[in-house]
């Protein structure tokens, strides 16, 4: 420790740097070797004057701490040395994320787009990822380290206009951890990592700043006209907490893009159940992450499915499975953390016991219930039989035997062990001639 602060001395000696006050630290993560263990320490000074420390061992008074206190409070090694103090930053004047020019930042404590109220959740979201890959797939869920920093995640997090794109990454992440999928960890911390980059400019392109708003809230959108749409699922997601965001998925009579609409528990959402007709004479729509997100504002909602709405749906949806991959992949490159890719898929045929279906071209896209049921480490792929402890597999099961055919399916994507899969909410069967919708959550 004491060959570290000698050569930090020795630079700022160069700088001339060595006589500046000390009032500008304010956060700092440090790498602690200390009794054969490495590692990181963060210091946060608090708006009160309190400090906040944290380890990714966990504790927060054990050797690395204190270490890293010593080297912060620059106490005098066994030589004895004087305090070197280290300049503060300017205050930045520089618009915020959602901020439209200087005079936006004049207030920087009370408006949630300006760089000091989003550089604390920036900081947050880097703690949280450096604890998750420390402990990793296998052993970060229910670390105290990984724990500790959702918590300060979600503290950070509070003054932001509407965070749900935050809070779904969070309810991925629990995902992710709780399944052991090292794959998957990585791309939701690569989609945060992109977000604290994004946090920390201040000169933010339009790409990147609609991601913060996808993230935070805040979002411009685009107005649509005279939509008619079918809602196909509708089905409670995790965030911070379990089942803390529920999502309704709607196909487009037009051109059969789905789209979601998305609310947190305590928010009212549309009237309507599901499945339900939908004439909008006016919404909006944030083009970002896979689903796009959409807000009905006019509406006119009927709870029965015409036969011919049913029909158009079948025409509409995806007979070829062979395109899964590529809208897979290219979902996953704009936004890794968010995109959670909803198909509605035209059915040739059902293989019910080894629970696959089958397109125009007899290609197989095998079945699964939800991820965060399935046996921890379990090698998922097509010749392995689906857990099913939610009973949406066996309710499949048991429509398709009882139907003339099932028509379509439609679900959320997602991939383990290089095989695409499909988490299905929603069946479309024929039955005597007619169309019958079941919903399976």
């Amino acid at each position: 420790m004491s060959g570290l602060r000698d050569a930090a001395r020795a630079r700022l000696g160069e700088l001339g740097a060595d006589d500046a006050p000390a009032d500008g630290l304010r956060r700092a993560t440090l790498e602690i070797e200390a009794e054969g263990r490495v590692e990181l320490v963060t210091v946060t000074l608090r708006p009160d004057g309190t400090l906040l420390v944290s380890a990714t061992d966990g504790q927060n008074d054990g050797p690395h701490v204190r270490a890293a206190l010593t080297l912060l409070a620059a106490m005098p090694t066994a030589g004895g040395t004087r305090r070197v103090s280290m300049a503060p930053p300017k205050p930045s004047t520089a618009p915020g994320p959602w901020d439209d020019g200087p005079e936006a930042a004049e207030d920087a404590t009370s408006s949630p787009g300006t760089v000091a109220s989003v550089s604390p959740l920036a900081d947050a979201l880097e703690d949280l990822m450096v604890a998750a890959v420390r402990h990793g797939a296998n052993e970060g869920l229910g670390k105290p380290a990984v724990s500790e920093a959702i918590a300060r995640v979600e503290e950070a997090v509070a003054k932001s206009p509407d965070p749900r794109g935050l809070t779904r990454f969070i309810g991925r992440l629990y995902t992710m951890l709780a399944t052991r999928d090292a794959a998957g960890l990585a791309r939701v911390l690569d989609g945060a990592s992109r977000l604290v980059s994004a946090l920390r400019r201040t000169d933010l392109p339009k790409e990147e700043r609609r991601r913060v708003e996808a993230w935070l809230g805040g979002a411009t959108r685009t107005q649509l006209f005279d939509q008619e749409l079918v809602e196909i699922g509708r089905e409670w997601i995790a965030g911070f907490k379990r089942g803390a965001l529920q999502r309704r998925y709607l196909v487009s009579l037009h051109s059969g893009e789905i789209y979601r609409e998305e609310r947190r528990r305590n928010e009212p959402g549309s009237v309507g159940p599901c499945p339900r007709k939908v004439v909008a004479g006016l919404a909006e729509h944030h083009a970002w992450s896979t689903p796009s997100e959409m807000r009905l504002l006019q509406y006119a909602v009927s709870p029965e499915v015409a036969e011919h709405d049913w029909d158009r749906l079948a025409e509409l949806a995806l007979a070829d499975f062979g395109e899964l991959g590529p809208r897979y992949r290219a979902a996953l490159k704009g936004d890794p953390a968010l995109a959670e890719p909803v198909v509605w898929l035209a059915v040739h045929d059902i293989d019910v016991h080894r629970l696959l279906v089958f397109d125009k071209n007899d290609t197989a896209l095998p079945l699964r219930d939800d991820p965060t049921r399935a046996e921890p480490g379990t090698a998922l792929a097509p010749r392995v039989p689906a857990r099913d402890d939610t009973g949406r597999l066996a309710r499949i099961r048991q429509v398709a035997l009882g139907s003339d055919a099932v028509r379509c399916i439609g679900g959320r994507l997602s991939d383990a062990g290089s095989v695409l899969w499909l988490e299905p909410f929603a069946l479309l069967v024929s039955r005597d001639g007619e169309s019958h919708f079941e919903r399976l959550r």
